[in-house]
C-alpha cells in the first residue's frame, strides 16, 4: 500500500477507535520505532515529544488526527500503548509483514518532499548522519556531461 492509503487507513481505524490507527500512523506518519511509541506524548506545537534510543528526547511534527487520538487515549486508556510484541503481531494482523518498514516509508517521503538530510536525521532520532544517508537516492541530473560541455561533440 502506498503512503497516502495507508496515512488514511490509519486515520480511519483512529476515528473507529481502533488503538492500532494510533500506532500505525505513530510510525508512518511520524517514523517512530515500535518501542517509542510507548513514550509518545502530545508536545505543544503541533508535535509529538518521544524517548528515542540512548533516552535522547525528540519532538516529530505530527497531524491533528494522531495528536487529538493520542491526548484521548492516553487519559482513557493507561494500558493503551502495551508491548512491543503485541504491537508488532497486531500490525502483521493488518498485513504489514515488516512494521519497522512504516517508518522507512516516512523518512523516504521526507526526502522525496525536499526535506535536507539534516532534517530527516534529527527528525528520525539518527545520531549519526550516514544512518540517514540510505534514503537518500541520489537522481543522476538529465545531460550534464552536455551541460558541462564536456562532450565530444559539444
Amino acid at each position: 500500500m502506498a503512503f497516502k492509503d495507508l496515512s488514511r487507513k490509519a486515520i480511519e481505524m483512529t476515528q473507529g477507535g481502533d488503538r492500532r490507527g494510533i500506532w500505525l500512523g505513530l510510525m508512518l506518519c511520524c517514523g517512530l520505532r515500535i518501542s517509542e511509541i510507548q513514550t509518545a506524548k502530545v508536545a505543544p506545537g503541533g508535535a509529538i515529544k518521544v524517548l528515542g534510543k540512548g533516552n535522547k528526547e525528540r519532538l516529530v511534527p505530527a497531524p491533528e488526527w494522531l495528536r487529538t487520538a493520542l491526548n484521548h487515549k492516553s487519559v482513557t486508556q493507561k494500558d493503551w500503548t502495551k508491548g512491543r510484541k503485541l504491537i508488532w503481531a497486531e500490525m502483521k494482523k493488518l498485513r504489514i509483514r515488516k512494521p519497522h518498514s512504516l517508518r522507512h516509508t516516512y523518512a523516504s517521503e521526507l526526502v522525496r518532499n525536499d526535506l535536507e538530510l539534516e532534517q530527516v536525521k534529527n527528525l528520525l532520532g539518527h545520531a549519526k548522519l550516514d544512518t540517514t544517508l540510505i534514503y537518500a537516492r541520489t537522481k543522476l541530473p538529465d545531460n550534464l556531461t552536455i551541460r558541462l560541455g564536456i562532450e565530444a561533440d559539444a
